[in-house]
């Protein structure tokens, strides 16, 4: 086994910490908003570059430098790795981010996108004869047009804000 290498400032003088690469290459999401450290790090998770805890998988390690830093408050103490990105590794990362820019927004959490499902979610069932019920929202419904929103629903949407408040307001039990 290979002793761990002690710290050299030197070796981190060019490398960039994410929050300083984000700022640098100010990348764009295709919804035209700007990434900031945190969605760096959430494109990074993605691409399966770093793991859960920010740390880089081994085959991506030579990318990066990592720095374990130990921090204590009162009796707790606890450990948390800082990466930095080597400057000949930056436009191999530029473009893995990019690429995958191009094709996803990481600008929406899953509860928002979800809850943005449940709202654009309409029934029109023309071709099967069935009347069309078109709100610009569930909250705009009549109790009847609820009842047949509500019965449409995917089961994983069921339980989203949406369909409680409705269920509320029209007595409809689930």
């Amino acid at each position: 086994m290979q002793a761990k290498k002690p710290y050299n400032h030197s070796d981190y003088v060019k490398c960039k910490e994410v929050e300083i690469f984000a700022k640098h290459y100010n990348f764009e999401c295709n919804c035209g908003k700007f990434l900031g450290r945190n969605k760096v790090f959430r494109v990074l998770r993605r691409l399966k570059i770093i793991n859960k805890d920010n740390v880089p998988y081994q085959s991506y390690l030579s990318n990066f430098l990592t720095l374990n830093k130990e921090y204590k408050k009162g009796n707790v103490s606890s450990n948390k790795t800082h990466i930095f990105i080597k400057p000949e590794s930056e436009q191999y990362l530029v473009k893995r981010i990019t690429d995958y820019l191009d094709d996803h927004c990481v600008c929406e959490s899953k509860k928002k996108k979800n809850n943005k499902e449940l709202s654009n979610i309409t029934i029109d069932n023309q071709s099967s004869g069935n009347e069309i019920v078109s709100c610009s929202s569930p909250a705009d419904y009549t109790r009847e047009e609820a009842l047949k929103w509500l019965s449409k629903l995917p089961e994983f949407l069921k339980n989203k804000q949406t369909a409680i408040d409705l269920r509320k307001k029209w007595g409809i039990d689930s």
